[in-house]
């Protein structure tokens, strides 16, 4: 080579390349060929370095999420399973979050910061706030329903009762009311006798009217008409061909409307 060229410090393998092209001595070729050979494998040891470091994170990755799911998973059931024995088969069972967040029991004398609730516990405290709820409404209504006389527009005001203890409130239920259920069901009617009416045979002194006729509706008369009518027909029909099926052993002809006016008994 006419100018001395330190290839040790060359990291650039194009450069090497082009200087290989460029170079016809064959020791100078092989001195080149040698240093591309090196770099490529100090590539090839920074990419191996780096795969496997990548490799060992992800496994690091995964040692470390199956650590926690085994550590959750055991948090988990030592709280069950202490919730389990804090109270007999059939009590109320008291779960302790400080188990699970922390690891250890929570003492005695120190209340957990998250009080438990039963699902049962969560319905009555439903029930008992509607119930109140609708106290304190009832309230209001018969608080504004009393501000007047009948027959004034009245306004209702739930400002007074939203505070106020209606533990001992019982609405007042009226004697008669348009409403059946308010008015304790459906209303018992009984008609006395007026003056003037006449009474019937079974009071004292009361007069034998004859009764009248019941008559029925005009469709539903044409109708039985009618099927008194088939029926007749039909038992016509019957006799005639029974009477026909006597005849003797043959061929026979029927005729309907001789049939129909057929009348052998």
């Amino acid at each position: 080579m006419e100018q001395e060229i330190n290839l040790d410090e060359i990291v650039d393998m194009n450069l090497l390349q082009n200087l290989l092209d460029q170079t016809e001595d064959i020791d100078d070729r092989k001195a080149i060929r040698s240093r591309i050979q090196e770099l490529r494998a100090i590539e090839r040891a920074k990419r191996d370095e780096k795969l496997a470091r990548l490799t060992n994170t992800r496994e690091d990755m995964l040692q470390e999420r199956q650590r926690r799911a085994a550590e959750h998973k055991e948090r988990t059931l030592a709280m069950y399973d202490q919730m389990a024995r804090s109270a007999p088969a059939g009590g109320k069972k008291k779960m302790d979050i400080g188990l699970y967040a922390t690891g250890q029991v929570t003492p005695p004398s120190t209340p957990s910061e998250t009080e438990s609730y039963t699902a049962e516990d969560c319905l009555q405290q439903c029930l008992r706030s509607a119930e109140e709820r609708k106290k304190k409404i009832l309230a209001a209504y018969e608080a504004a329903a009393r501000s007047g006389p009948a027959g004034v527009v009245k306004g209702v005001d739930f400002a007074p009762f939203v505070n106020a203890d209606v533990s001992g409130y019982k609405p007042t239920k009226a004697e008669s009311n348009a409403t059946f259920s308010m008015s304790g069901g459906v209303p018992k009617v009984s008609k006395g006798s007026q003056p003037g009416t006449p009474i019937s045979p079974g009071f004292p002194g009361g007069l034998n009217f004859p009764k009248a006729a019941a008559r029925e509706d005009p469709a539903q008369e044409i109708i039985k008409q009618r099927q008194r009518e088939a029926e007749e027909d039909k038992k016509r029909l019957l006799r005639a061909y029974d009477y026909v099926s006597r005849q003797g052993a043959g061929p026979k002809q029927v005729v309907l409307e001789e049939l129909k006016r057929f009348d052998g008994k």
